[in-house]
């Protein structure tokens, strides 16, 4: 397997990821599992292009940090193996760039859940909009971040992403 087939992998995998997380409030195990030895085949086979040591430090304390986050009710398992299994692609030299890249599109993500409880929570902007729009008044927004939670899936998907692109795609 070359670096640019498993890249390809990899990028489905965390597309598969955040639509699972959307969709279903789970990313399956599968998804990390494949993730994480799609690193370990490209390294072996290209160990020039993949620090692997490198790689499995950050992805240890990833997953160590995440755990007490599971453990505590504040992240979901899959979401702890999804970050930890990226963070390995990350390694020493993009794991700041990866965790502040996904922490970043996590605020982005749950300030866009938030935007319709903060309409709705703005009668007048809303019966502004219905009356310029009146098929608005048939639309019903429900997201309810606090029981199902946040799709973090995405937001690690999106750092993924940017460390397959800055670190391995242009090689």
């Amino acid at each position: 397997m070359t670096v640019n087939l498993a890249i390809t992998i990899v990028f489905c995998v965390l597309c598969a990821a955040a639509v699972s997380d959307v969709a279903h409030r789970r990313i399956p195990n599968a998804l990390p599992l494949i993730a994480a030895a799609s690193f370990l085949i490209a390294g072996a086979a290209s160990p020039d292009r993949v620090d692997l040591l490198g790689g499995l430090w950050v992805a240890g304390a990833i997953f160590v940090v995440g755990f007490i986050g599971f453990a505590f009710g504040k992240i979901g398992g899959g979401d702890v193996k999804l970050l930890a299994a990226m963070g390995l692609w990350a390694g020493p030299a993009a794991a700041i760039d990866y965790l502040v890249l996904t922490g970043l599109a996590g605020g982005a993500l749950a300030f866009m859940y938030l935007l319709p409880e903060i309409a709705h929570a703005m009668t007048w902007l809303r019966a502004v909009a219905e009356r310029r729009l009146p098929a608005l008044q048939s639309v019903t927004v429900r997201t309810d971040v606090r029981k199902d939670g946040l799709p973090y899936g995405v937001a690690i998907a999106a750092g993924g992403l940017f460390v397959l692109w800055t670190r391995y795609w242009p090689g």
